[in-house]
């Protein structure tokens, strides 16, 4: 039987990927009877814009009745490195820090939860990336770690220690009776 194929693959806005982005190693076979043809279908991320690209390779016989199909996707993403958080409590354990606010450069913001072991994908560039650690919130005497770093060159997978055992009280002494408070 002699089969005809076709592929459609658009982006996400409707339009057509850019010509070899997508190619099929044939655009007609012939299939021996009880038997089997091998078709290479090749997508070359190159050629293609940062965006996804969905679409079906359609599989008709000599009178345009679809035989076979099959869904076929791809993504390119723009250059990313993992920034891993290690969120660390005085005893060395893993900790909770709440909300882990990362500023880039360009002034862009990104949130992670940092809960123990925490993962975000960003593209290169340069970062901060602080939060408020509770501690001692087991006992009546507690308080609030500032853990971070302020600057983090990220051209390669970074982890970020978030360790309160590295974390310095402040005290102040002064001349009036005065009371504990902290403000948000």
């Amino acid at each position: 039987v002699t089969l005809n194929l076709q592929a459609d693959f658009k982006n996400v806005d409707g339009k057509n990927a850019p010509e070899g982005v997508l190619t099929v190693s044939e655009n007609q076979i012939t299939v021996p009877a009880n038997g089997t043809k091998t078709v290479t279908v090749t997508v070359d991320p190159k050629l293609a814009d940062f965006v996804r690209y969905e679409g079906h390779l359609t599989v008709t016989d000599s009178e345009g009745k679809q035989v076979a199909h099959t869904s076929i996707g791809m993504m390119k993403e723009e250059e990313r490195y993992p920034l891993k958080f290690k969120a660390t409590d005085r005893n060395g354990n893993p900790a909770y820090t709440g909300l882990v606010v990362i500023i880039s450069e360009d002034g862009e913001f990104y949130y992670v939860d940092g809960n123990g072991t925490t993962e975000i994908l960003l593209p290169p560039g340069t970062y901060s990336a602080m939060s408020y650690m509770e501690l001692d919130t087991e006992t009546d005497h507690s308080g609030v770690a500032l853990v971070g770093n302020p600057e983090i060159k990220l051209d390669g997978p970074q982890t970020v220690e978030l360790d309160a055992r590295k974390a310095k009280e402040i005290t102040v002494d002064v001349p009036k009776k005065t009371e504990a408070s902290f403000q948000y």
